[in-house]
């Protein structure tokens, strides 16, 4: 199941305005900033560089594995917000189920 397309931001002038003007928590392997939106919904951004995770297939894993709970778990998400989540560490295999709960815990934080 994936998350709907109203619910994720693809245009770049969104994105670093979010970076310029939002809020920031950081974890020990995530890296959020969010902004209010003014809409009824929510957005979603993430970004998992090259640097961190070297294969592509990697990377979509952890973006589809973050979206996926997302989508199972709408009240992860507040309403009216912006959220663009970075992946600021080095991760394996190994670390991925450790990302998406360290995901699971800080999100409701927001």
């Amino acid at each position: 199941m994936a998350l709907p397309k109203e619910n994720r931001i693809k245009n770049k002038k969104d994105i670093d305005g979010i970076f310029k003007k939002g809020r920031t928590v950081k974890s020990s392997s995530l890296f959020i900033r969010f902004l209010d939106n003014k809409k009824d919904y929510s957005r979603v951004a993430l970004i998992v560089p090259a640097k961190n995770v070297y294969l592509a297939v990697d990377r979509n894993k952890i973006k589809r594995m973050l979206y996926g709970e997302l989508a199972k778990n709408r009240s992860l998400l507040k309403r009216g917000l912006d959220v663009i989540v970075v992946v600021n560490k080095k991760a394996t295999r190994k670390d991925f189920k450790k990302l998406v709960g360290e995901f699971k815990e800080i999100m409701p934080e927001i």
